[in-house]
């Protein structure tokens, strides 16, 4: 399973950008889902940037490559996403069943799956 931690952003999209974290200063890489799906590995442990159709609902957080493939429920074209409470409590309505930008640290095999 992919999970992609996101930010949900509104910013210019670039090729590549600079993320200040507490600890360093990461490379941010402009993908798409496809190919993050055909690629994992190439990713993982990486901040991306992708735009996407969200989902934000309980146990069912994810971002799709069209609308339509959350619509008729083709996962295999999706990512989960770990989304922070805050998002929940603030700017759930904002961001859900929309096209959005999303920025944030791939990881593959979450919970040893």
């Amino acid at each position: 399973m992919l999970a992609l931690f996101i930010i949900f952003s509104g910013c210019e999209v670039k090729d590549k950008a600079q993320i200040t974290t507490k600890d360093s200063v990461q490379t941010t890489t402009d993908v798409s889902i496809i190919q993050l799906i055909s690629n994992p590995e190439k990713f993982d442990g990486k901040y991306v940037r992708l735009i996407g159709f969200v989902r934000l609902e309980f146990e069912g957080d994810a971002i799709y490559l069209h609308e339509d493939d959350y619509k008729y429920g083709l996962t295999r074209n999706g990512l989960w996403l770990d989304v922070s409470e805050d998002y929940y409590r603030k700017d759930r309505q904002k961001f859900d069943q929309k096209y959005v930008l999303v920025e944030g640290p791939l990881a593959q095999n979450i919970g040893g799956t």
